[in-house]
């Protein structure tokens, strides 16, 4: 009897286990599905991001850079560096329309710390500004400045907008504090209480004394903090090696020429600087040998030079 029990029991056992098995692979394979649709829907989006991309620029170089608004990045100090090229004779005035839209902004808005202009090593002029601004529109200042540029007929050469997470220093100054005020007000208590050695209390004085000296370290490295993230440092640089073509492929031939003629002048003057104080005494003895105190010495020497022995007669 138990022997015809395992033999029913043996063929619906199998079919179980192959249930199990055929649901464990439907599951498998659905989940493969699942993720196969969801990579093709990655990839998808993914290309017609690209083609979007590729259909707004069109092939286009841009040459306004990109800025970061304070608002999707809340706790970052921004400063703001652009490198413009200039006709040379335009840099001043350039500069003054930067300065005039500064001073409209008003000095809680906009501040000029840094002025200069000077002719550089190469003999084209140089100039750089520098500004203070309220972080919610210096990206517009600098785009503005771009404008006066091109309207100059300058370019931008390069730009770049760098940042710092001011905002978590801050935040972990903060926690810091926390921490160095409740250590104090620890030691504090000690000290009130009674039972504590003269050394003790002094020890225990001293590195009260030490903890709030951390604590005032840690309220200016806040206030430090703060005033970054109240004002953006935006600094212009201005270069006038524009050649006589200002912008564009003329101007930019114009200042490859002259700098190659400047190195095969420059290679010419080393040349005559080794050689010329090799030719001058050779040209000094020739002009001797031709003057008339050369033609003298010529012929003092024939005079005195010993005759050439006469052939022997038969």
């Amino acid at each position: 009897m138990r022997k015809m029990s395992w033999i029913i029991a043996l063929p619906l056992l199998a079919a179980v286990a192959g249930c199990s098995a055929e649901n464990e692979g439907k599951q498998e394979t659905a989940a493969a599905e699942a993720g196969a649709e969801a990579a093709d829907a990655s990839a998808a989006k993914s290309s017609t991001s690209d083609v979007a991309t590729e259909e707004a620029s069109n092939g286009a170089v841009f040459t306004k850079p990109a800025a970061v608004s304070p608002s999707v990045a809340p706790g970052v100090a921004f400063q703001y560096r652009y490198d413009f090229r200039v006709p040379g004779d335009s840099i001043e005035a350039v500069q003054d329309e930067h300065a005039a839209a500064c001073e409209t902004l008003g000095l809680t808005r906009c501040q000029i710390t840094g002025l200069n202009f000077q002719q550089g090593e190469e003999g084209y002029p140089e100039g750089q500004m520098e500004f203070l601004l309220d972080p919610s529109i210096a990206r517009k200042f600098g785009r503005d400045a771009i404008a006066s540029v091109e309207k100059a007929k300058g370019i931008v050469a390069n730009s770049n907008v760098s940042g710092e997470n001011v905002g978590s220093e801050i935040a972990s100054s903060q926690v810091r504090s926390a921490g160095i005020e409740a250590e104090v007000k620890r030691i504090d208590a000690r000290l009130a209480g009674k039972g504590l050695a003269n050394d003790e209390r002094v020890e225990l004085r001293r590195r009260a004394e030490e903890l709030r000296g951390m604590l005032g370290g840690e309220k200016e490295t806040r206030r430090s903090g703060e005033r970054r993230l109240a004002t953006t440092p935006v600094v212009f640089e201005y270069s006038g090696n524009m050649g006589l073509g200002g912008a564009g492929a003329f101007g930019d031939a114009w200042s490859a020429s002259s700098s190659s003629m400047t190195a095969m002048f420059a290679l010419l003057m080393m040349l005559a600087g080794v050689v010329l104080p090799w030719l001058l005494p050779v040209g000094v003895f020739v002009l001797l040998i031709k003057s008339p105190i050369g033609a003298g010495l010529r012929r003092w020497w024939n005079r005195n030079s010993p005759m050439v022995d006469a052939p022997v007669k038969d």
